[in-house]
Protein backbone atom coordinates (compact mmCIF):
# COMPACT_ATOMS: atom_id res chain seq x y z
CA UNK A 1 0.00 0.00 0.00
CA UNK A 2 1.51 3.26 -1.12
CA UNK A 3 0.63 6.30 0.98
CA UNK A 4 0.89 10.03 0.35
CA UNK A 5 0.41 13.22 2.29
CA UNK A 6 -0.58 16.34 0.35
CA UNK A 7 0.31 19.53 2.22
CA UNK A 8 -1.46 22.76 1.30
CA UNK A 9 -1.29 26.24 2.79
CA UNK A 10 -4.80 26.95 4.00
CA UNK A 11 -5.18 29.86 6.46
CA UNK A 12 -5.76 27.72 9.56
CA UNK A 13 -2.81 25.47 8.67
CA UNK A 14 -0.49 28.48 8.69
CA UNK A 15 -1.10 28.86 12.43
CA UNK A 16 0.02 25.32 13.36
CA UNK A 17 1.63 24.15 10.13
CA UNK A 18 5.27 24.45 11.15
CA UNK A 19 4.61 22.50 14.34
CA UNK A 20 2.69 19.81 12.42
CA UNK A 21 5.41 19.47 9.79
CA UNK A 22 8.04 19.00 12.49
CA UNK A 23 5.86 16.28 14.07
CA UNK A 24 5.51 14.50 10.74
CA UNK A 25 9.26 14.47 10.20
CA UNK A 26 10.25 13.89 13.84
CA UNK A 27 10.52 10.07 13.56
CA UNK A 28 13.25 10.67 10.98
CA UNK A 29 15.44 12.65 13.37
CA UNK A 30 18.20 11.10 15.48
CA UNK A 31 17.82 7.56 14.16
CA UNK A 32 20.34 5.00 12.96
CA UNK A 33 20.59 4.24 9.25
CA UNK A 34 18.71 0.93 9.66
CA UNK A 35 15.93 2.60 11.66
CA UNK A 36 15.63 5.34 9.04
CA UNK A 37 15.41 2.74 6.28
CA UNK A 38 12.54 0.96 8.05
CA UNK A 39 10.77 4.24 8.73
CA UNK A 40 11.19 5.37 5.11
CA UNK A 41 9.37 2.24 3.94
CA UNK A 42 6.35 3.15 6.08
CA UNK A 43 6.19 6.91 5.78
CA UNK A 44 4.00 8.54 3.15
CA UNK A 45 5.47 10.40 0.22
CA UNK A 46 5.09 14.07 1.12
CA UNK A 47 3.79 16.31 -1.64
CA UNK A 48 3.76 20.03 -1.12
CA UNK A 49 1.54 22.48 -2.88
CA UNK A 50 3.77 25.39 -3.87
CA UNK A 51 2.02 27.77 -1.45
CA UNK A 52 3.12 25.58 1.48
CA UNK A 53 6.83 25.98 0.67
CA UNK A 54 7.36 28.89 3.09
CA UNK A 55 6.01 26.66 5.92
CA UNK A 56 8.37 23.82 4.93
CA UNK A 57 11.25 26.31 4.90
CA UNK A 58 10.36 27.62 8.35
CA UNK A 59 10.10 24.05 9.68
CA UNK A 60 13.45 23.25 8.02
CA UNK A 61 11.87 20.25 6.29
CA UNK A 62 11.77 19.24 2.65
CA UNK A 63 8.94 17.56 0.73
CA UNK A 64 9.60 14.68 -1.66
CA UNK A 65 7.58 16.28 -4.44
CA UNK A 66 6.43 19.85 -5.10
CA UNK A 67 3.50 20.61 -7.40
CA UNK A 68 2.89 23.94 -9.14
CA UNK A 69 0.08 24.96 -11.46
CA UNK A 70 -0.39 28.74 -11.03
CA UNK A 71 0.79 31.05 -13.81
CA UNK A 72 1.48 33.98 -11.48
CA UNK A 73 5.09 35.12 -11.10
CA UNK A 74 4.64 35.20 -7.29
CA UNK A 75 5.02 31.39 -7.29
CA UNK A 76 8.65 31.81 -8.36
CA UNK A 77 9.26 33.69 -5.10
CA UNK A 78 8.21 30.62 -3.11
CA UNK A 79 11.00 28.68 -4.83
CA UNK A 80 13.54 31.51 -4.81
CA UNK A 81 13.48 31.79 -1.02
CA UNK A 82 14.14 28.07 -0.40
CA UNK A 83 17.54 27.28 1.04
CA UNK A 84 17.50 23.48 1.13
CA UNK A 85 20.95 22.07 0.50
CA UNK A 86 20.70 18.46 1.64
CA UNK A 87 19.90 15.55 -0.65
CA UNK A 88 17.77 14.34 -2.14
CA UNK A 89 16.52 17.31 -4.06
CA UNK A 90 12.75 17.42 -4.37
CA UNK A 91 11.10 16.48 -7.64
CA UNK A 92 9.09 19.36 -9.07
CA UNK A 93 5.92 18.68 -11.06
CA UNK A 94 5.18 21.78 -13.10
CA UNK A 95 2.06 22.45 -15.10
CA UNK A 96 2.73 23.95 -18.51
CA UNK A 97 0.83 27.01 -17.25
CA UNK A 98 3.50 28.13 -14.74
CA UNK A 99 5.26 31.45 -15.18
CA UNK A 100 8.65 31.30 -16.98
CA UNK A 101 10.35 32.86 -13.93
CA UNK A 102 9.26 29.90 -11.80
CA UNK A 103 10.77 27.48 -14.31
CA UNK A 104 14.01 29.46 -14.48
CA UNK A 105 14.46 29.52 -10.70
CA UNK A 106 13.90 25.75 -10.42
CA UNK A 107 16.33 25.09 -13.27
CA UNK A 108 18.97 27.28 -11.57
CA UNK A 109 18.59 25.19 -8.41
CA UNK A 110 19.21 22.06 -10.50
CA UNK A 111 16.01 20.36 -9.35
CA UNK A 112 14.41 17.83 -11.71
CA UNK A 113 11.28 19.11 -13.44
CA UNK A 114 8.48 16.83 -14.61
CA UNK A 115 5.99 18.54 -16.90
CA UNK A 116 2.24 18.00 -17.00
CA UNK A 117 -0.69 19.94 -18.35
CA UNK A 118 -4.21 20.48 -17.13
CA UNK A 119 -6.94 19.20 -19.41
CA UNK A 120 -8.76 22.01 -21.12
CA UNK A 121 -11.74 22.04 -23.49
CA UNK A 122 -9.69 24.22 -25.84
CA UNK A 123 -7.49 21.63 -27.55
CA UNK A 124 -5.27 24.30 -29.14
CA UNK A 125 -3.46 24.66 -25.81
CA UNK A 126 -2.68 20.95 -25.40
CA UNK A 127 0.86 19.84 -26.21
CA UNK A 128 1.52 16.38 -27.61
CA UNK A 129 3.83 14.20 -25.54
CA UNK A 130 3.08 15.83 -22.17
CA UNK A 131 0.92 14.05 -19.59
CA UNK A 132 -2.56 15.54 -19.35
CA UNK A 133 -4.34 15.57 -16.00
CA UNK A 134 -7.85 16.59 -14.97
CA UNK A 135 -6.40 18.75 -12.22
CA UNK A 136 -9.55 20.31 -10.80
CA UNK A 137 -8.42 23.91 -11.17
CA UNK A 138 -6.09 24.34 -8.19
CA UNK A 139 -2.75 23.01 -6.97
CA UNK A 140 -4.27 21.13 -4.04
CA UNK A 141 -6.63 19.13 -6.20
CA UNK A 142 -3.88 18.59 -8.77
CA UNK A 143 -1.60 17.24 -6.03
CA UNK A 144 -4.28 14.83 -4.85
CA UNK A 145 -5.04 13.63 -8.39
CA UNK A 146 -1.33 13.08 -9.10
CA UNK A 147 -0.88 11.14 -5.85
CA UNK A 148 -3.93 8.95 -6.37
CA UNK A 149 -4.15 8.47 -10.13
CA UNK A 150 -0.59 8.90 -11.41
CA UNK A 151 1.53 7.61 -8.52
CA UNK A 152 -1.07 4.99 -7.51
CA UNK A 153 -1.17 5.92 -3.82
CA UNK A 154 -4.08 4.06 -2.26
CA UNK A 155 -4.18 6.27 0.82
CA UNK A 156 -3.85 10.03 0.43
CA UNK A 157 -3.99 12.32 3.46
CA UNK A 158 -4.75 16.02 3.11
CA UNK A 159 -3.19 18.57 5.42
CA UNK A 160 -3.83 22.30 5.13
CA UNK A 161 -6.29 21.78 2.30
CA UNK A 162 -8.89 24.38 3.17
CA UNK A 163 -9.69 25.38 -0.41
CA UNK A 164 -9.21 29.08 0.18
CA UNK A 165 -6.79 31.70 -1.09
CA UNK A 166 -3.31 32.05 0.36
CA UNK A 167 -2.26 35.35 1.92
CA UNK A 168 0.74 35.24 -0.44
CA UNK A 169 -1.23 35.30 -3.69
Amino acid sequence: TRKALVVGAGPAFKKEGVKLLREIYRPFRYRSASQISKWEEKRPLVRACDGALPLFQEANEQPDIIVSVDGSDIIGKFYWNLKWSWPPTPKVLLATSVHPTTTQIIQEKGWPIYWWQALTPNKTFLIDGITKINAGGNVGTASWVIAHCILNCTKVGLLGMEFSWSDYT
